[in-house]
């Protein structure tokens, strides 16, 4: 990022302007020593910032990460705004969203083509707490829905995923739902922004899409094709009336233990499962431990103990 200066000379009375250019301070490799992001300003100064989930150290330079950052959609209108999906989910699109909910019904992530209320959409929704999985890809919908409601106030890590026509929803402790999209058409094409929450115009969404006010509830990550959306486009995207979730109960997964903190909450998994969620298995098993200051082991056999 280079930024001009205008120096003001005065020469015989009169005044002439000269443009100065000169390198951001960001551009110069390896020396502004931000761990993440570094932002010029035209003073000639700059500082780090970290992306979202993170948090900058008291160095100023050094980012660490701060887990499980979740949002809060508070009221009907509540909405987090994201860039459009690429071209990456025209045959394959996999959607895996961390959420929990406290009413029965609303829209929770919906992305469009067009704004003539016709063409492709994919979308998420509440309707009498089932989740519903929609896609169209031009010539009508597939419809799949989860064969039972989802309990309010519990997290529950939902996956939803179409490979061309075909298309499946899969939430924790519930049968696998599928269903396919009507003719021909194999590829999804959406160019407006994808939104969770609530859209801001219902008039240009699909009138096939069952979305109406914002489901009420929180929202831990939203992944598409394996990229956090909330983490890489950070610096992209708008919010209204969102808060920051900070109820604990049921974020961690596989029996994970959970620790409320200010702003986030902490897992701390079962032998056999890591990741910030305790999502993933480890395989093999760990066989030599590693302690990190709070780790600890506990042995309950009898044999052991006695």
């Amino acid at each position: 990022m280079s930024y001009v200066l205008l120096l003001t000379l005065t020469l015989q009375g009169g005044l002439v302007t000269s443009e100065v250019a000169f390198e951001g301070l960001c551009e110069t490799s390896g020396e502004n020593g931000c761990d993440q992001i570094c932002k010029d300003y035209a003073t000639g100064t700059h500082n780090c910032t970290c992306r979202d989930g993170y948090n900058l150290m008291n160095d100023s330079k050094t980012c660490r990460y701060s887990p499980l950052q979740i949002k809060s959609f508070l009221q009907s209108f509540s909405r987090l705004e994201l860039p459009p999906l690429d071209e990456s989910v025209a045959h394959v699109t996999k959607i895996e969203i961390l959420l929990k909910v406290w009413n029965r019904n609303g829209t929770i992530l919906y992305g469009g083509e067009s704004q003539d209320r016709r063409g492709d959409f994919i979308s998420l929704s509440l309707e009498n707490r089932h989740i519903v999985f929609m896609f169209d890809l031009g010539s009508g919908p597939a419809i799949i829905r989860s064969p039972e409601p989802i309990n309010a106030n519990t997290w529950y890590l939902v996956r939803a995923s179409r490979t061309g026509k075909e298309g499946t929803l899969e939430v924790p402790g519930q049968n696998l739902a599928s269903g396919q999209s009507a003719g021909n058409y194999t590829e999804l094409t959406l160019q407006g922004s994808l939104f969770i929450g609530k859209h801001p115009n219902l008039s240009i969404t699909s009138e096939h899409a069952m979305i109406s006010r914002c489901f009420k509830g929180c929202v831990g990550r939203v992944e598409v094709n394996g990229q956090d959306l909330l983490v890489t486009n950070w610096y992209m995207y708008s919010n209204m009336n969102l808060a920051r979730c900070r109820a604990c109960s049921g974020g961690c997964l596989n029996g994970g233990y959970c620790r409320q903190e200010p702003d986030t909450f902490k897992c701390y998994c079962p032998l056999g499962f890591t990741n910030t969620r305790c999502k993933d298995a480890q395989d093999p098993l760990p066989t030599v431990p590693k302690f990190n200051g709070k780790s600890y082991l506990m042995y309950t056999e009898p044999e052991i103990n006695n």
